[in-house]
């Protein structure tokens, strides 16, 4: 994977730049015009930096930044089967700039692991997650889109994780 410095102008990563940090591309989807970044620096935790452009006139497509923002900052906190949302912002040009900082856990997406899973981590994962999704239900969130990209092990801690709430339904009573 190619290493890409985002010259992000964004206060998000101000307070590490004396760190040096490096950016690595691990995701570029241009249907949604999201980039991920894994950010490193030397003797300290590493972060995903999730960025996001769209159109001012595209208020569906910041919305889901938001609603992926608020549902992170949420069950983040209540579980450990979910990315933990750290931060948020938003930059106004002639396009709108959402970069979301998210705690680094660790791990793989499901979607590079297929047939390299051994018999007894695929148990333990389909428990992890049939308990994480009734954590969302319970909370009135619903995730529609159940994709391998959209879960990580971490083999070493024998950990699942859900990473994308972008296409989640809230319920409100």
């Amino acid at each position: 994977m190619e290493t890409v410095n985002p010259k992000l102008e964004t206060s998000i990563m101000r307070k590490y730049s004396q760190l040096n940090p490096k950016y690595k591309l691990l995701l570029n989807d241009t249907s949604s015009s999201t980039k991920i970044y894994q950010v490193t620096f030397k003797d300290k935790p590493r972060f995903i930096l999730k960025c996001a452009t769209a159109n001012i006139e595209n208020h569906e497509s910041l919305d889901n930044c938001f609603k992926e923002y608020r549902i992170g900052k949420l069950i983040g906190t209540v579980t450990q089967h979910a990315v933990q949302t750290l931060d948020l912002r938003q930059k106004r040009t002639g396009k709108n700039l959402v970069v979301e900082l998210l705690k680094d856990h660790g791990g793989v997406p499901l979607n590079f692991l297929r047939g390299k899973l051994k018999a007894g981590d695929a148990l333990k994962m389909l428990i992890q997650l049939a308990c994480a999704l009734e954590l969302l239900e319970r909370l009135g969130i619903s995730l529609l889109n159940i994709e391998l990209k959209n879960i990580a092990w971490d083999s070493e801690k024998g950990l699942l994780r859900l990473i994308d709430f972008s296409t989640c339904l809230l319920y409100t009573s």
